[in-house]
């Protein structure tokens, strides 16, 4: 597995500069150079202190850069919670409609209309957080009963001609 985080580090070339790289995880194309000290400055005695010093920025620079990823990710995530949330309360209501239905094609009109809007409600509660499961439930159980609906519907148009 590759890390993905930034990282710094420090290189000498053959010249004798010494550079500060950036770089995420071992992908080489992500490396920026952070900060390069010349021959001079190396060979002047504070050519370590100069590395170092870079060095200790570019290590804060890539801390940010972590937490920067780590913050997208999370906001990412708070979007989907509130979508999963919109899409259970449509689900919800959804269920509800549907059991009452049943409730009332079921118990007829004065126990299930009257009613079936008390146990409609608390399934409808639970759909909101486990609302996967009653996607599934609504595909099995919602065509049977909207089929019911418009036999029934054609039944009580056919009784008033």
């Amino acid at each position: 597995m590759m890390d993905d985080k930034w990282h710094a580090f420090t290189e000498e070339d053959e010249v004798g500069r010494g550079f500060v790289f950036l770089q995420k995880g071992t992908d080489t194309s992500t490396r920026s150079i952070w900060s390069e000290i010349d021959q001079d400055r190396m060979e002047s005695g504070n050519g370590q202190a100069w590395l170092e010093a870079g060095l200790e920025e570019a290590n804060a620079e890539a801390k940010e850069r972590n937490t920067k990823t780590i913050r997208a990710i999370g906001k990412f995530f708070e979007g989907v919670g509130e979508l999963y949330k919109e899409i259970g309360q449509l689900i919800a209501g959804l269920v509800f409609l549907t059991s009452w239905a049943y409730c009332t094609f079921t118990y007829g009109f004065l126990l299930g209309f009257g009613l079936g809007w008390l146990p409609s409600m608390l399934l409808a509660f639970f759909a909101i957080t486990l609302w996967p499961v009653f996607i599934i439930l609504l595909i099995v159980f919602w065509t049977p009963l909207f089929l019911m609906a418009v036999g029934f519907a054609t039944v009580v148009a056919n009784t008033f001609r």
